[in-house]
């Protein structure tokens, strides 16, 4: 659909709601609701704001946007506004809608897109696209949709559709 993306590493699964992600490296869960993700290999928790999100296992800054996440390495917590994700403790995948933003666990960017997020310990920078973000801890490159969102710890490489993104630790592949 517009904005489901399929992501993760090593287990797949496909995702059925319109804005559904499935995503984590080892263990994977479906994710039910239009727009909720629940992801993480270990601990997760969920979030019930509408779009508040609390990140950040060291150095966390307080988000104060529509749509705030709040991520972290390893204790994560999931996200639930209108494009949820939750994500995993070690390689983290961001994800992708209008107010989606999935954040890496060392170098993080901010993000300034309509549903800015500003979120990381480490290393962050800013973002400004409408809905682009560019996440992850390693070798990042710039996204181009509307509201695609590149992320990822190592190679990864550019979406190009409208909601679509792309994922994962290592390898990642374009989702259409």
């Amino acid at each position: 659909s517009t904005s489901n993306q399929k992501i993760g590493p090593e287990k797949k699964e496909a995702q059925w709601s319109t804005s559904n992600q499935k995503i984590g490296p080892e263990k994977q869960e479906a994710q039910r609701s239009t727009s909720n993700q629940k992801i993480g290999p270990e601990k997760q928790e969920a979030q019930r704001s509408t779009g508040n999100q609390k990140i950040g296992p060291e150095k966390q800054e307080a988000q104060r946007s529509t749509s705030n996440q709040k991520i972290g390495p390893e204790k994560q917590e999931a996200q639930r506004s209108t494009s949820n994700q939750k994500i995993g403790p070690e390689k983290q995948e961001a994800q992708r809608s209008t107010s989606n933003q999935k954040i890496g666990p060392e170098k993080q960017e901010a993000q300034r897109s309509t549903s800015n997020q500003k979120i990381g310990p480490e290393k962050q920078e800013a973002q400004r696209s409408t809905g682009n973000q560019k996440i992850g801890p390693e070798k990042q490159e710039a996204q181009r949709s509307t509201s695609n969102q590149k992320i990822g710890p190592e190679k990864q490489e550019a979406q190009r559709s409208t909601s679509n993104q792309k994922i994962g630790p290592e390898k990642q592949e374009a989702q259409r």
